[in-house]
Order: C-alpha cells, then structure tokens, then sequence
C-alpha cells in the first residue's frame, strides 16, 4: 500500500488559514496540502427498484434498473462453507489504502457485474500491466462461459474503477499524470462499453480545467472517484491534487463533473458543489431530496459530510457534518474510513469504520468499529449507531463495509471482525438505520476490496486466496443465502 508523503504517513497542512472555509465552496489557497498520491475506487450491486445505493467500491444502483437481475441455480439451502464456486485466476487485487488503519480511501480492482438473466461477469484489473481481463459465468452453474476478454488500458495509468450502468452500459474510468502542469492535456478518460464490451465512446477531461481551485495535476490522488447515473447524465466525484501552488505545494480536494450518454461529453459542474479537503473518499446516491453527496475530509471540514444537491447540477446546496472527526486540522490520521451510503424512504444511511471518536487518533490505531449514521439529507439531522462493540483498546478490529440493498426498505452490512480469529458479521438494517437481524460466523472469509451483489436469494461476492503471494490468484466465488433475510445461510461445499 502506497503511502502519504512525510513522516509515518502524515501530511501537515500547509498555507491554509486558520479559520475554516465555507464545506459549500472554499476560497482558493484553503485546500489541504497532501503529498504523493494513493490508490483509487469504483464497484456494482444489485437492487429492488425505488432506491439508489452507492457502496465502498463505488458502483451505484438506480431506481429505473433496467439491467436483468441474474437467477441463481435453486437448490435447497443446506449450511456451507460459504464457498460457491472456483473461478479463473486472475491478477491479485490491491487491498484498499484504508486497509490497516490506512488514511484515505481507493478503487476497487475486482468487480462482480450482472449482466444478463443467467450471467454474470467477473472484471478484474491488473495495475501492473494496464489492462482489465472479462470473465463470464452462468450463475446458473456458475461455469465460465466463452473465452476471457482483455481490455488494454495503455497510456492511462492511474485508475478510478468501472461502474455498471441500469440500462447495461459499462463505464471504465482512467486518467494520466500531468507533471507538465499542461492544460490541453487529456489526464482523464471516461469510457463507455456495451455489456459485450464494445467501445461506444469516450469522454476526456483535460488538465486545466476549474472548478474553485485550478486544474488537474494527479487525478484520483488519494480517493480515487466515484460514478452515478442521473438520468442521461453520468455524475463523477474524483479526488485531484492541483497544479502546484504559490507555495509550491499540490493541493487536494475533489473535483465533480458529468458526461453526457450517449453524446459523452464531460462538463465540470459549474456553481456550488459540496467541497472537502482533503478528500479521501466521495460517494454519491440518489433520494427524493437530490443528489447525495457524502465526503471523508481531514481539513476543511474534518468530518464526515453529508451534501444535498437539490436539483442537480443546478439546484441548492446544503451540507452538514454528521461525524465531526477530533484532531488537528490537515492532520490526515482521522482513524476513520467511509465506505458507503444507502438511499430508502426513511433517509440515508452513511456507513464506515472509526476508532474511539471521542478522542483525536494518537500513534498507531488497535481498534475499529462500524458505524452506520442515519440522516435526513434536508436538514442534517443525523443519529450514530454502532453496528459492532469492539474493545477502543483491544486488540479485535473490524474491516471496511459493504452495504447491499436486499428490499424496498432492507440493506444487509457485511464486514469482517479480525484479531486473533476473523468472523464474517452480517447486519440487516433499514434505511433509519435500525438493526432488524445480526449474524456471525467464524472462520468465514469476506474480503472487502470487492462489492458484493445480490442474485436471487444471494448475496454473493469474489475472493482471491489471501495466503497467496503471487501475481496471480485463485479466485473464488462465496455467498449467503437470504431467503429469510433475518436468518443468512452460508452456502456452497468447497
């Protein structure tokens, strides 16, 4: 995992005032310094129509889905190890940077992506080589069907991740260093494919674009982006640093722009947008409100922050820090991680991890847990509840989470709880954030640098082997049956 620039990881800020800017839109000289960039995101999940949710890996669902739900092969649910099915090897997947008490947020590089009535496509990206291999399977069989795809991503190194559109539409987002600092250079590429992988049309971003700070200098530096469809408008919320300052210093908030489909033209959103700096990761939903805009920021503010955009990409704009974060501000050690939103009619949900948030991060971090924040977009209004009750000093943690919705008014939480034994932890909740069902079972694997999806009564997601060191891994497909939501199942007899 690449780090921060500076000692341990830390970056002081530098040249920003001591009073904090407006979260709407900050005056120019108030971004957060940051260093060397990090990794990037982007993922996909499956929903019931009437609800948008963006989780960690950053591939949205839309309340007009019109991507076909998968069936899976109906078989009577006997309890399992939770392993489905051996899939292709395939290049071994980057943890996310947040990993281990990481400070900022990154993109997916395993994608699991419905397709079809019976398919399902398994989109693996290969950071060394610049190159995304295809993989399709029956999900009646789960048996790999015609040969692998090989998509080239040469020329466009720095990765910002693939999100599935409802209408079967895949989008491939990737960008390229500018150290020139040129402005009619093209640093970021939004591709656009068919189900089947055909190039329908790219859209380009250039370098000297603005909007309130100047210019792309590295895209998806430290937070990596984020993708939604809203109506026939792509939305894209993507961390940057900027052109060196008067302080010769780069910079780092998010910048947000859209890509018209299927004309693919990008456009920087013009007025005001929610702002953070830093901004380590950006997720985006859809409610009745508008626009759902949530920001993990270590400086201007130091919060989690949740942002209304009424009616995008012109309408009011609200924001309200549901999750202020103790600490200095710049001081990029938050001890938090944001790693999703769900949409329903109760409000939103934010989920995440923090450790003890009643104190600012000190030294090396021994636990976390996961928090799920239930908020009114509209008025701010938010209650914190904790999904689970590790010790603040003890030597158990809790992975990243994932949110899948599984219902009008139902989202199940999976995260792991590690330490000396790992357990896979399953939390029914609604969209006020209320637990409806737990589940915990020992000795489960559940990797979080890949967004589960729901097909049929499953929820299902891709795992390498761990253990492994090597390039190349053996993948595996795992699952929980939820056909009673309130009592999961693993599955599966490998």
């Amino acid at each position: 995992m690449r780090r921060l620039a500076g000692l341990a990881g830390l970056i002081l800020l530098t040249g920003c005032g001591a009073s904090e800017p407006s979260a709407l839109q900050a005056p120019v000289g108030a971004a957060a310094s940051i260093g060397a960039p990090g990794r990037d995101p982007g993922s996909a999940s499956s929903v019931a129509p009437g609800v948008t949710v963006m989780t960690t890996g950053g591939t949205p669902s839309s309340p007009s889905a019109a991507r076909p739900t998968p069936v899976v092969k109906p078989a009577t649910v006997r309890p399992g190890t939770g392993r489905i099915a051996k899939l292709a090897t395939i290049s071994a997947p980057r943890r996310s940077p947040y990993d281990g008490g990481g400070n900022y947020g990154g993109s997916d590089d395993l994608y699991l992506l419905p397709v079809g009535a019976t398919a399902a496509q398994v989109v693996s990206h290969n950071a060394g080589a610049h190159t995304l291999s295809v993989d399709s399977y029956d999900t009646r069989t789960w048996k790999q069907s015609g040969a692998r795809r090989t998509i080239s991503l040469a020329g466009w190194d720095r990765w910002g991740g693939v999100y599935a559109a409802p209408k079967g539409d895949i989008f491939v987002l990737v960008g390229r260093a500018n150290p020139t600092e040129n402005d009619s250079l093209d640093v970021v590429a939004v591709r656009r494919y068919s189900a089947q992988w055909k190039l329908l049309g790219t859209a380009y971003v250039k370098g000297g674009v603005t909007q309130t700070f100047k210019r792309i200098y590295e895209p998806f530096a430290a937070a990596g982006a984020r993708m939604l469809m809203v109506g026939s408008q792509l939305v894209v919320d993507m961390g940057r640093t900027m052109y060196a300052g008067g302080d010769g210093v780069h910079h780092q908030s998010d910048l947000m722009f859209t890509v018209s489909v299927p004309g693919m033209k990008a456009t920087v959103v013009s007025g005001k947008t929610p702002f953070s700096s830093h901004s380590f990761r950006q997720v985006l939903a859809t409610s009745s409100a508008g626009l759902i805009v949530v920001q993990h920021g270590d400086a201007y503010p130091r919060a989690i922050q949740l942002g209304l955009m009424r009616s995008f990409p012109q309408g009011a704009l609200s924001a309200h820090q549901i999750l202020k974060i103790k600490g200095t501000v710049g001081d990029n050690r938050t001890g938090t991680t944001l790693d999703g939103v769900a949409s329903g009619p109760g409000g939103v949900v934010v989920l995440g991890t923090s450790s003890n948030p009643a104190q600012a991060p000190q030294g090396p971090e021994r636990a976390r847990n996961v928090f799920a924040i239930a908020a009114n977009p509209a008025t701010g209004k938010s209650t914190v509840r904790w999904l689970s009750k590790q010790p603040w000093t003890g030597t158990s943690s809790v992975g990243e989470s994932r949110v899948v919705q599984v219902g009008t008014d139902r989202f199940v939480v999976l995260f792991a709880l590690t330490g000396t034994t790992s357990r896979l932890e399953y939390r029914l909740i609604d969209s006020r954030g209320v637990v409806k069902a737990s589940g915990s079972f020992a000795g489960k694997t559940f990797f979080p640098g890949a967004q589960p999806i729901l097909i049929g009564t499953q929820i299902v997601w891709v795992d390498v082997d761990q253990k492994s060191r090597s390039a190349q891994r053996q993948a595996w497909l795992h699952g929980l049956d939820i056909s009673t939501p309130t009592k999961p199942v693993p599955v599966g007899r490998l």
